[in-house]
């Protein structure tokens, strides 16, 4: 696999499960919703990739691959 970014597997692994973090800021509404999102719905749930970087941002130093990513 290509690897750009130079990022071991393992940390590939913790990457993945810190994924859902980036959703916590977002209403279980938008979340859980079966259906289309609306215009606005859709600019709240992009939001998230601003609040994965504030809330992972301050644990570089445990995960130095973060820095890499953000």
């Amino acid at each position: 696999m290509l690897n750009v970014l130079n990022i071991e597997d393992d940390d590939i692994s913790t990457a993945a499960m810190l994924h859902d973090i980036c959703k916590i800021g977002i209403p279980d509404t938008i979340l859980l919703k079966t259906y289309k999102l609306s215009v606005e719905e859709y600019e709240i749930i992009k939001m998230h990739t601003i609040i994965g970087y504030k809330t992972l941002y301050p644990y570089g130093e445990i995960f130095p691959f973060l820095k890499k990513l953000l």
